[in-house]
């Protein structure tokens, strides 16, 4: 009697195992990948960011940059308010710059810091809601 209850625990383990293989290769159930999920999140951010201006300033070591950045909000009422405060954007992304040197902007790490300070120095202009991220989009120092 306990060798037929072993065969029926085993026959059970295999068509477990079986039916989650068949799952997992046909890409189904909990293994579904939800592109479409992805794609459409993609796309709110895109509906929630704001592009500045290309910019053209010195630096604070001489030389000059020119530079574009993405402005990443949390929600679209932000991005209203943001796109009316356009001129304080400019403002930040310009003093911001002003205090950074080319040397700074060498490297990935200085960038991020940049990015970083403009985050914060928006984020104090805001009645409501948030700045996500800053990403640059063009930077040529000269």
């Amino acid at each position: 009697m306990s060798k037929r209850i072993i065969g029926v625990f085993l026959s059970i383990v295999m068509g477990a195992a079986l039916l989650v293989g068949g799952l997992y290769l046909l890409g189904i159930g909990p293994f579904h990948n939800d592109t479409e999920q992805a794609n459409a999140s993609i796309e709110n951010i895109n509906k929630r960011s704001f592009d500045t201006e290309e910019i053209t300033t010195n630096l604070k070591s001489g030389e000059f940059i020119r530079a574009q950045f993405r402005i990443q909000l949390d929600d679209a009422t932000t991005l209203t308010e943001l796109e009316e405060r356009d001129f304080q954007v400019k403002h930040v992304v310009l003093l911001a710059l002003a205090e950074t040197s080319a040397e700074d902007l060498l490297g990935a790490e200085g960038i991020q810091e940049l990015e970083e300070e403009m985050k914060a120095q928006l984020n104090q202009h805001l009645d409501s809601g948030s700045v996500e991220a800053v990403y640059t989009t063009t930077k040529v120092v000269q």
